[in-house]
């Protein structure tokens, strides 16, 4: 086989709010997404297999033709941290009973079905795998500190700073850390590692930022552990946020904070589900925004284009499309991400508002 055809196929794992917007590999799983690690280490484009979203709804973006030719086929949720072989002898690489890559010959990729990944490996030979999942949002603080090393090194090697401006504090005891071109740095901030602050990015004066991965054009303030800000999203103020995700064009009110810790120190559960995790504190997804003064609720899921009103200890969960309490108006959702978008010199597409308009539809409907 001689073929660099890489296909990343979505899976059936639930990783709203943060793939309602855009597909599962381009999750930010630190200072990268899925899809910029696998391209990082294969040294090629991949190709996305995309699923069916509720309602339909497809993501405005390429995916893979079918017929599917020869190559590595892998879950898009899989996080890689070493090269797998693209060409080569027909082969399935697995974690216990979990596919981590199949890579396949032309008569068997030709008839690969992304729901049924176990039917084109019957009969190969399989290796076993040590491989990582993110099979739900909060995966991602998981494994956060070791991706981070990743990510901070793989900057490094490609010109990011290592060293402290006047006036700023680098703790390097945890890991390194690497701030990327235009990235601005103001006085007295303190920063341990591993940590990256990406480009364009600006960590505001007297802020403590640790184990956190702040994406290209993102702004934060105030106190940040083991969190990670998707592009241009905003936490300019005080406040405390642990063990969170902020997907992109988020805003957090100044004295906002969340907890990231139960008071019996016990797992934290979601919807009845053990996450195995002690420290988890806020899911946000993408056009979220998030009242001054908010006091946010350990282990909590918040979903796309709200508005959540500080009125003593919010809830746990906050569907999409909600101002406080009451359905948001769509005109007046799409109406605000323009305006926050254009701020940073970006455009609302007209394939990313129906996309919104279509989710609008979906999740709204009674």
């Amino acid at each position: 086989m001689n073929s660099k055809n890489l296909y990343l196929y979505e899976t059936d794992c639930d990783l709203s709010p943060l793939d309602i917007l855009r597909f599962q590999c381009d999750i930010y799983v630190g200072a990268r997404t899925i899809r910029e690690r696998f391209e990082d280490l294969f040294i090629c484009k991949a190709k996305v297999i995309a699923k069916k979203r509720k309602g339909s709804i497809d993501i405005p973006e390429p995916t893979a033709d079918r017929p599917f030719g020869p190559g590595l086929f892998c879950p898009s949720n899989f996080v890689p941290r070493s090269p797998i072989a693209i060409d080569g002898s027909e082969e399935v690489g697995v974690d216990g009973d979990r596919i981590v890559f199949l890579r396949l010959g032309a008569s068997r990729a030709v008839k690969f079905d992304p729901k049924n990944p176990e039917a084109s490996a019957v009969g190969l030979p399989r290796r076993p795998l040590s491989a990582a999942f993110i099979d739900k949002p909060w995966d991602i603080i998981r494994y956060l500190h070791l991706l981070l090393n990743d990510d901070a090194e793989f900057e490094i090697k490609n010109g990011a700073d290592t060293e402290p401006p006047p006036n700023a504090v680098f703790d390097r005891s945890g890991g390194p850390i690497a701030i990327c071109d235009r990235a601005k740095i103001e006085p007295f901030v303190f920063i341990s590692g591993p940590a990256v602050i990406g480009r364009n990015a600006v960590v505001k004066s007297h802020s403590a930022i640790r184990a956190s991965a702040i994406n290209e054009g993102s702004r934060v303030g105030g106190e940040l552990n083991s969190t990670v800000f998707f592009p241009y999203s905003n936490k300019q103020h005080y406040g405390f946020l642990g063990h969170s995700v902020a997907a992109s064009w988020v805003n957090i009110g100044a004295g906002a904070a969340g907890s990231n810790l139960k008071n019996t120190y016990g797992e934290i559960r979601i919807d009845g589900e053990g996450t195995g995790l002690n420290y988890l504190g806020q899911i946000i997804g993408d056009h979220t925004k998030i009242g001054i003064q908010a006091a946010l609720n350990t282990g909590s899921i918040f979903g796309i284009c709200s508005n959540i009103i500080a009125d003593g200890i919010t809830p746990k969960s906050v569907e999409s499309f909600r101002f406080g309490n009451e359905p948001a108006e769509i005109e007046s959702v799409i109406k605000t991400a323009r305006r926050v978008m254009a701020r940073r010199n970006k455009e609302l597409t007209s394939s990313m508002e129906e996309l919104i308009r279509a989710w609008h539809r979906v999740l709204t409907e009674k």
